[in-house]
């Protein structure tokens, strides 16, 4: 995995859980299942090409974190924690939110965390 993705993989298994509510984050990258890396690594090349030069001006674990968060619409955390000047931020979010929303959770029948 490239960095960007896998600051990317590491702030959503951070921010997500499995039914007991514990954190996906302990499980760490190795247990992410070959489909859910695939996913993971076309949305963070077509965000960071539609982002271009802009998301470059930053701190690539922080853009990759924020694009997480800001796909999944948290109330915290995304391109307006006051990391980045406008313009920037509103157009950095416009372009995460162009992405549907993803979960990760934990399979039950091969033990490897997927998405949806």
């Amino acid at each position: 995995m490239d960095c960007f993705t896998s600051a990317y993989a590491d702030t959503a298994l951070a921010d997500s859980v499995d039914e007991d509510g514990a954190t996906l984050h302990h499980h760490g990258l190795g247990r992410l299942a070959p489909d859910a890396v695939r996913r993971m690594r076309v949305d963070c090349a077509t965000f960071r090409l539609e982002a271009g030069d802009m998301g470059d001006a930053f701190d690539t674990r922080d853009v990759a974190g924020d694009f997480w968060m800001e796909r999944n619409r948290r109330s915290f955390g995304g391109f307006f924690d006051g990391d980045y000047p406008q313009p920037a931020a509103t157009e950095l979010a416009r372009i995460a939110r162009r992405f549907d929303p993803v979960e990760l959770f934990l399979d039950g029948e091969d033990g490897l965390i997927r998405s949806r």
